[in-house]
């Protein structure tokens, strides 16, 4: 066995890429340092004693039991418990950076205090905390658990702490990562208010609140203040809590969330889409967790997620690799967060694939938005301070209207100085809006607000290449102002708190709208209308009027410009009226009789529910009376439905009649490519 005497001081070179072995290591006094260099081998016990100090930042690894009443503190190091039998961590307090557990029968604690800076992580076997492992944080690092495969474990409590860095006193959204605690645990780490076991508990402001998705109204009514100090802190459940003074850190004790769990998360039926199904809930591991990884369920639940940042006064968004004002996939642990369901059955939940080791911000790349073009607008003060943005993204995934997988709301916290900046779709205020590639949506308002009176820019910035065939100008209503923002880097303007809203336009290219397809009287005419208030038309019949009457059946196509140059299409497509055809519509009585869905691509249904047993045939006529498909098919009366392929059909509208016992019934069908 080698002894280290209290006068030796051991330093390996980080040049020297050293493998030092040997059966036990007995540091008694000295000063040790392992280089990042070196991988030290203990094949038997480790110990550390005597006022010894041993600094790794190489590897050690150790096939023994680790023994430590002096100074172990791990610098950046790795330390490897990968022993043939069981292995024991003993003596006073330790302070590791990474922790590796290679060891089928176990690691466990049986005394002393070990703390963990930066990652455990479970290669094989499992780790027995004995209620003593503190997981560090500090404005650099928090101490993480990572990824758990199956057939390790970590067992026992631990102490999970979140600092929140230097900034203003204010509200959070914050989480736990263990089990079984109540907000007594909280309560010691910052001041409480307004209920009985709180700090202040006569004070009249509750400081901590729960928020509950099935009360009638809209988002901001559903907050509930905490009852008692002695209430649970559920798992996965977001607390919007007013923290401070800041820096502090919080820490909660008790078993490790690890393997599945679910977030509690609801949709209720209340008021609209818009402010129905919001959860406020939390990253339930000891550990960062990305949205993008693979690993959680979400059922019924918008792409996007939501966090406040309460230096800057607003919210942070992220949808499908984009993010607005620093937001991202990342989760950091304690964090709570938005996530807004969106039908019946929603569903939330995360497994051990979701942890990751990337580091973010406490307040808050896949394929999708992340690889499109990007058009991001940031308004703040022109003196700077405060500053709020929105982005348009460009990707032809997108629909122009709301897609759950790509679109993100609005959040604004109303009390807040910032200033605030968002697209509207409809009535709907967005953080991220994303259009096909090339937009062709008319006008799109931007709505920007500020809470003093002063001088303002937006600026503006881009990612890749927007497609050349895009029109995008920004107009100041107020001002009569016109931003090219594909070229243009910023706009500056004077605003009030009282200037029209939205004050401002997003011109993209034009949108003329020639209704839906149409039908046209045998011998009569139909007036085709592209709208007013562009600058120059073209039909596709040479035609450069803002209308066209028009008498035949035919596909007719309009090209418009408007005052910035920019072009917009609108098709239509106009078919002979069935009341020329000879075809009628016969009535069906009480027989439930249809078609779905229509229009139609590839198959459709017909209804067949109600029907006499017996033989039908099946017509299809074109819109001018041509037979083009015809099939005898039999139907029992118990048969709900009959399924048809139209794919031999062309695009266009058709007359569709079935014939049999139950008499003749007609229905017309859209066939649309």
């Amino acid at each position: 066995m080698k002894k280290y005497t209290s006068l030796l001081l051991l330093t390996l070179q980080l040049s020297l890429q050293t493998a030092f072995a040997q059966v036990n290591l007995i540091n008694s006094g000295a000063e040790v340092f392992i280089d990042t260099s070196t991988n030290m081998v203990i094949e038997g016990d480790f110990e550390n004693e005597n006022n010894g100090v041993f600094d790794v930042d190489g590897t050690l690894e150790i096939e023994d039991d680790f023994i430590n009443t002096a100074t172990f503190d791990q610098d950046t190091g790795l330390v490897i418990f990968n022993g043939p039998t069981s292995q024991r961590l003993a003596g006073d307090t330790s302070t590791f950076y990474f922790i590796e557990v290679d060891n089928t029968n176990g690691v466990g604690v049986v005394s002393g205090v070990h703390q963990l800076r930066h990652t455990l992580t479970m290669t094989s076997g499992s780790f027995g905390t004995n209620d003593s492992l503190v997981l560090l944080s500090d404005s650099n690092l928090t101490g993480r658990i990572a990824e758990i495969p199956l057939g390790s474990n970590v067992t026992g409590d631990i102490t999970q702490q979140r600092y929140l860095d230097n900034g203003v006193t204010g509200w959070h959204i914050i989480g736990t990562a263990t089990s079984g605690g109540t907000l007594a645990e909280w309560g010691d780490d910052f001041i409480t208010s307004g209920f009985p076991g709180s700090t202040v508990p006569s004070f009249p402001f509750n400081n901590i609140h729960t928020y509950m998705e099935s009360d009638t109204s809209i988002k901001d009514t559903g907050y509930h203040g905490a009852s008692n100090i002695t209430d649970l802190i559920g798992t996965g459940v977001g607390y919007w809590s007013y923290i401070g003074p800041v820096p502090l850190t919080l820490d909660s004790k008790g078993p490790a969330h690890t393997f599945g769990q679910s977030l509690p998360v609801s949709y209720t039926a209340n008021k609209d889409l818009t402010h129905d199904g919001w959860n406020m809930v939390a990253n339930p591991y000891p550990s960062n967790i990305s949205w993008d990884e693979p690993g959680w369920a979400k059922i019924n639940i918008d792409d996007a997620i939501y966090f406040y940042d309460p230096d800057n006064g607003v919210y942070a968004s992220y949808v499908s690799g984009v993010g607005t004002n620093g937001g991202g996939p990342v989760i950091a642990s304690s964090q709570g967060f938005w996530v807004k369901a969106n039908a019946l059955g929603a569903v939330l939940t995360v497994t051990e694939p979701v942890k990751t080791d990337v580091s973010t911000t406490f307040y808050r790349q896949k394929a999708g938005l992340s690889e499109a073009p990007l058009l991001r607008l940031r308004v703040e003060p022109s003196l700077g301070g405060l500053s709020d943005e929105t982005v348009l993204a460009f990707w032809n995934e997108a629909s122009g209207g709301w897609d759950a997988a790509f679109d993100a709301y609005k959040l604004e916290d109303n009390f807040s100085p910032a200033p605030y900046i968002a697209t509207v779709l409809d009535t709907v205020d967005l953080s991220v809006n994303a259009l096909p590639e090339i937009a062709n949506e008319g006008e799109i308002p931007l709505r920007v607000k500020v809470k003093s009176s002063g001088s303002y820019e937006i600026l503006i910035s881009r990612k890749g290449d927007i497609d050349i065939g895009n029109c995008l100008y920004l107009e100041d209503l107020f001002n009569d102002s016109i931003t090219d923002l594909k070229s243009d880097s910023s706009y500056a303007f004077f605003m009030t708190d009282s200037v029209k809203d939205p004050r401002f336009l997003i011109h993209t290219n034009p949108k003329p709208d020639l209704g839906p397809d149409t039908f046209v009287v045998r011998g009569g005419s139909v007036l085709l209308d592209a709208g007013e208030g562009f600058v120059s038309y073209f039909w596709s019949n040479g035609s450069t009027s803002q209308k066209l009457e028009v008498t035949e059946p035919g596909i007719y196509t309009v090209q418009v410009e408007n005052q910035f140059g920019c072009l917009g299409s609108d098709e239509i497509v106009v078919d002979l009226d069935s009341s020329t055809t000879g075809i009628t519509d016969i009535p069906n009585g009480d027989i439930k009789f249809g078609i779905y869905p229509n229009p139609v691509n590839d198959f459709f249904f017909i209804n067949t529910a109600g029907l006499e047993s017996g033989l039908y045939t099946l017509s299809i006529y074109t819109a001018a009376g041509a037979l083009v498909y015809e099939h005898d098919e039999f139907i029992d009366e118990n048969q709900q439905q009959i399924k048809v392929n139209a794919r031999q059909l062309a695009q266009g509208f058709y007359h569709l009649q079935l014939s049999g016992p139950s008499g003749n019934f007609v229905k017309q069908l859209s066939v649309s490519r």
